[in-house]
């Protein structure tokens, strides 16, 4: 079985974005919607109605894709099994990756790559404003402009994949990214977010209080 920690529905967003693995064939995502209600387009097609917790699924994808919906929804993107993988034969194996929103882009992360005698490939897909590819860091040196493609459905956004080095490496974009760091060999994978910003609810102030002494003051005691 393959399992993650679904973010919380409050960090869930409209917007977002889906790149091809390095060396291998396809991939698979799911669509889940948090609302009765909800339309989802795909790279600009019809919209797709959802009621809250439906999901839907997109096996042996092999191209990029662009990913809007009227009401919060959350996205996975899974590698597929070895046996899946007719440009690698052998290569990768099942793992999921929750992907961020658009609206949890970041502009400096330090991360590093998994550590493991099997896995012998790492890889870094990379999900920026098309005005931003030129401002986009990898460890203190610019991510050639050739290296990102825009999304033929949603030009103003673009993505690109960097072959990695196994440790730790520090990406940063002005203008802000999504990013996923991940790793493949014989049978084995692995893939996670770098990191995404979600911001925190306004905070709420009560004015009014109960148990006020004469003096108009709160004096708070911890329990015994």
């Amino acid at each position: 079985h393959v399992y993650d920690q679904n973010l919380p529905t409050t960090a869930w967003g409209t917007k977002y974005y889906t790149v091809p693995f390095s060396q291998m064939s396809g991939y698979t995502y799911r669509i889940m919607a948090r609302d009765n209600g909800t339309q989802v387009t795909i790279n600009g097609g019809a919209p797709i109605a959802f009621s809250a917790g439906q999901w839907t699924e997109y096996n042996f994808q092999a191209t990029a894709n662009c990913i809007e919906s009227n009401l919060p929804i959350s996205v996975a993107q899974y590698m597929e099994g070895v046996t899946c993988n007719t440009l690698n034969p052998n290569l990768g194996d099942p793992a999921l990756l929750i992907l961020n929103a658009e609206e949890q882009q970041i502009d400096r992360i330090t991360f590093g790559t998994v550590v493991s005698t099997v896995i012998t490939s790492h890889f870094l897909n990379i999900v920026t404003e098309t005005a931003n590819t030129a401002s986009v860091y990898l460890d203190g040196a610019q991510i050639p402009l050739g290296t990102f493609s825009a999304y033929p459905a949603c030009p103003t956004m673009s993505y690109g994949s960097v072959t990695l080095t196994p440790g730790s490496h520090t990406l940063e974009c002005v203008g802000g990214l999504s990013a996923y760091v991940y790793g493949a060999g014989s049978a084995e994978t692995y893939a996670y977010s770098v990191g995404a910003f979600t911001p925190v609810p306004p905070l709420v102030v009560d004015s009014v209080f109960c148990g006020l002494d004469s003096t108009g003051t709160l004096t708070l005691a911890p329990p015994v």
